[in-house]
């Protein structure tokens, strides 16, 4: 029987587990997804994401495919698993993809949104959900120094220790940083609107290592609160230092928001 490929996109609550790989003794996205198609289908399959977010990373639109000779329909996937995932993770859709998708490497960009919350109030709603800074920053002079990030650089300074690639050069096509619109969180605020005091960083780009948006946050809040000079970004950029960016962002605040092929 002629193999099927799967493509998935998924939503999840990254608080909930480990991260979206398989990990030993550990709850993760991809293995309670693999073990749900598996009790579907009566088959192994290698899951495949297209981002290996870390423990506590959420996604709005992460991507997977699987292989599988079953005749099952693409709509009783996504009310299987669903059933069986748990209420952390969602499959939004089911698509039939061609022979040679891969999720990952068939991947033409990725868009990630960090949430930091800016208020001296603490939300018990957005707990595990963003990063409560509680600092006034400078945005314009952030704006102005995320302009550095864009275009093709060596990120070998923002990537975290404890991993290896064939190459660090990684191109980022757009980088905002701007104030909260009214669809993430639509149930914060008196009349239903985003909150003034909650910042989006959104990061676009062709692929990322490993932490490089938490590092590359972490740094332009360093250099809102006026504890770095933008230069840094330069020098961090032309590996003109010998030391990796400074504060890594924490894994809560991050959104794998869509992945595009």
């Amino acid at each position: 029987m002629p193999m099927r490929n799967i493509k998935l996109t998924i939503e999840y609550v990254g608080a909930a587990f480990c991260g979206w790989q398989i990990q030993n003794n550990a709850r993760s996205v991809q293995g309670v997804i693999r073990d749900a198609i598996r009790n579907i289908t009566k088959e192994e399959n290698n899951l495949i994401g297209a981002s290996r977010t870390d423990a506590g990373v959420h996604a709005l639109g992460q991507v997977a495919h699987f292989k599988t000779s079953t005749k099952i329909s693409l709509d009783g996937f996504v009310k299987a698993i669903n059933s069986k995932a748990g209420k952390n993770i969602t499959v939004i859709k089911a698509e039939e993809a061609g022979d040679l998708f891969h999720a990952q490497r068939s991947a033409k960009s990725k868009l990630y949104r960090y949430i930091l919350s800016l208020s001296d109030i603490y939300s018990p709603h957005l707990v595990d959900r963003c990063w409560f800074v509680r600092a006034k920053l400078n945005l314009p002079l952030m704006r102005e120094t995320a302009k550095l990030i864009k275009g093709e650089h060596d990120f070998k300074m923002f990537q975290a220790s404890g991993s290896s690639t064939k190459t660090t050069v990684r191109e980022i096509y757009n980088i905002k940083v701007q104030k909260a619109d009214k669809i993430f969180f639509p149930w914060l605020g008196a009349d239903g609107a985003g909150r003034d005091d909650l910042l989006y960083i959104d990061i676009k780009g062709n692929g990322f290592l490993y932490k490089m948006v938490r590092n590359i946050v972490g740094t332009l809040v360093e250099i809102g609160k006026g504890r770095v000079d933008p230069k840094h970004i330069s020098s961090l950029l032309n590996l003109s230092v010998n030391k990796r960016a400074g504060v890594c962002a924490p894994a809560q605040g991050l959104y794998l928001v869509r992945v595009d092929y």
